[in-house]
């Protein structure tokens, strides 16, 4: 990704694109901006040609009347070069009246891309009278128009070109400043984030704005790292209710496992309640045969004993492995643990000490006595998952006012 990321700076083909469009943009607005500058000023040179030929009548023609009537060739020729001197005068002469024959000319020649126009050269003695002496020809040409147009166009161009060019660099290294590195930062970060770093926060380089002038770029970071907290917050949620999933599926597995035992326990105590009832019956038939006080009535006596204490034991087993219909009755809740302790003792592990502190007044409650041990165990088997190195198991009785 570090790579790309900076081939596409490199190349920046947004940047790029975008510049390419400026350029077109300006590149057409340049030339219809000439092409107006460069009609205006046709119409403007048109009217200063139009202009100055109408100020021959007044500024030429009497003095070339003067030199014509007085046959002044010299003075006549330096008149004509002057005029033709400026850039537009192509081409002048002075024609006699009769058969239109050229008296003088200045160089040059006529062409079709030019305008004409003839001054008739009348002289005016000082006794009034009036002589004509022929007419002044003067063309003015199109080409030094046309010319000094292009001349200015192509300059024109130029120094618009060079502006482009340079504010297209400036513009590219502004863009690529203030937008594009951004764009792909953004890039670079979205693509790298996974659901194990989403701690890690969209930062951008760049000036820190006031909240009233905050831009795109802060808007569009602040809807990341929101979205990013909102993913973070939904993963920690994921994985909690999976977590107390898998609590609920290892309770139920070890409530599955407990109902197994349950039920392997009630068969195997059924049996074994089998097997102790002749033997209390037979310790007691012998111990009938022999007077009180003798040493066997005290065996059989204690045999029978013993038979009683295991049948009792098998009881509480089978009670407890029992699934019967709930059977609410008015126990004290001190004499079910008291009668259950020794069935508890011998099912928790070894290294855990159970120790209970019973209320010394009566706890009576309405309550199934079957389903109230198998809750006692329930939480004596938790408790003791919670201690895997050991530990001391409570339990407590007493009277509380809810």
């Amino acid at each position: 990704m570090k790579n790309n990321y900076i081939r596409l700076i490199t190349n920046s083909p947004l940047t790029f694109k975008l510049i390419k469009k400026i350029l077109l943009l300006s590149v057409t607005m340049i030339v219809l901006s000439v092409s107006v500058q460069l009609r205006l000023q046709y119409k403007s040179n048109i009217k200063e040609i139009n202009q100055y030929l109408e100020s021959i009548t007044e500024t030429h023609v009497p003095a070339i009347t003067e030199s014509v009537y007085n046959i002044n060739e010299r003075l006549i020729y330096y008149q004509l070069k002057g005029m033709q001197s400026l850039d537009f005068i192509s081409y002048v002469e002075i024609r006699e009246n009769r058969g239109g024959k050229i008296f003088v000319s200045s160089a040059g020649e006529i062409s079709r891309e030019e305008i004409k126009k003839e001054y008739p050269l009348i002289y005016t003695s000082s006794t009034d009278k009036v002589t004509s002496l022929g007419s002044l020809l003067v063309s003015v040409s199109y080409k030094e128009i046309y010319k000094r147009l292009y001349h200015k166009a192509i300059l024109t161009l130029l120094v618009n070109i060079l502006i482009i060019l340079l504010l297209s660099i400036f513009l590219f290294i502004l863009v690529e400043k203030t937008i594009t590195r951004h764009i792909y930062n953004i890039a670079y970060y979205t693509e790298g984030i996974s659901l194990s770093n989403l701690n890690k926060k969209l930062i951008l380089k760049r000036k820190i704005l006031p909240e009233t002038k905050e831009d795109e770029f802060s808007l569009l970071v602040q809807s990341i790292n929101e979205m990013r907290m909102r993913l973070a917050e939904e993963v920690s949620i994921r994985k909690k209710n999976q977590q107390e999933k898998e609590n609920l599926r290892e309770q139920f597995n070890q409530s599955q496992k407990l109902e197994s035992i349950g039920r392997l326990a009630g068969g195997v105590a059924h049996d074994l309640n089998n097997l102790l009832t002749p033997i209390v019956i037979y310790s007691e038939m012998i111990g009938n045969q022999f007077d009180k006080g003798s040493e066997y009535k005290g065996f059989s006596e204690g045999i029978q004993e013993a038979g009683l204490k295991a049948k009792n034991l098998i009881a509480q087993l089978l009670t407890f492995s029992k699934n019967s219909p709930r059977d609410y009755r008015s126990e004290d809740l001190n004499r079910i643990i008291e009668g259950f302790e020794k069935l508890l003792r011998r099912t928790i592990l070894e290294n855990i000490q159970l120790k209970t502190s019973l209320s010394p007044d009566s706890m009576m409650i309405i309550a199934d006595k079957n389903q109230l041990e198998q809750v006692i165990m329930n939480l004596a088997i938790n408790a003791q998952d919670a201690m895997p190195t050991g530990g001391v198991l409570s339990l407590e009785t007493k009277a509380v006012l809810l």
